[in-house]
């Protein structure tokens, strides 16, 4: 209810709309500059598969927060997308050590073929 001249007077079906859309911007940026603040300080002294892992998790988050906001459980989307950012990035990490590890075998057999 808003005040008008003394007077409690409903406020419009819009007016409740564009403050939840207001709350739920409020969150996803909130949840946006923690996961971005978090992935920009913490790589320094972590292993690759720490940092994979990480940022797979901290852009999972994000991204979950956005959806999750959107469908009304900002939390809940962030854990879940972190979650699968995690697997993810641990996927990305093992693909990556594969790749390094074929071409480190295949460098070695022309090597030793010369």
């Amino acid at each position: 209810m808003a005040s008008c001249n003394g007077r409690l007077t409903p406020i419009p079906a819009n007016d409740l709309k564009m403050k939840n859309w207001m709350g739920m911007m409020r969150h996803i940026l909130l949840v946006g500059a923690l996961a971005s603040a978090l992935a920009a300080s913490g790589c320094a002294g972590m292993s690759d598969t720490e940092q994979r892992a990480g940022a797979g998790a901290a852009i999972g988050a994000a991204g979950g927060a956005v959806i999750g906001a959107l469908s009304g459980s900002t939390l809940a989307g962030a854990a879940i997308g972190a979650g699968a950012g995690l697997v993810g990035g641990l996927v990305v990490d093992k693909t990556k050590k594969d790749k390094e590890k074929a071409y480190q075998d295949g460098y070695e057999a022309g090597q030793q073929a010369q």
